[in-house]
């Protein structure tokens, strides 16, 4: 007897799986509307620290050290050049 893996007639619907049943695919990434809105009561430097802003201004300031650190201490700085600059 062939088993179904076998002959090839084994088929598993991924669509109605139970893991695809339990979330909602409507709802944004970073979590319900609203989550990371500023409330009219609130200052505006409080949107230094709302959401996913300290995520990415730590992204900003390693770029930009990153860049800094390779542009002061590892170029090769030219005293004289010949070039009309």
């Amino acid at each position: 007897m062939i088993s179904a893996v076998a002959n090839g007639n084994h088929h598993t619907d991924y669509r109605n799986s139970i893991d695809d049943q339990d979330f909602d695919h409507s709802e944004p990434l970073l979590g319900p509307p609203g989550a990371a809105s500023q409330q009219p009561e609130q200052p505006l430097r409080m949107n230094i620290v709302l959401g996913t802003a300290p995520l990415a201004q730590f992204g900003v300031w390693a770029i930009t050290l990153t860049v800094w650190y390779n542009v002061i201490f590892r170029a090769d700085w030219i005293l004289f050049s010949f070039h009309p600059v």
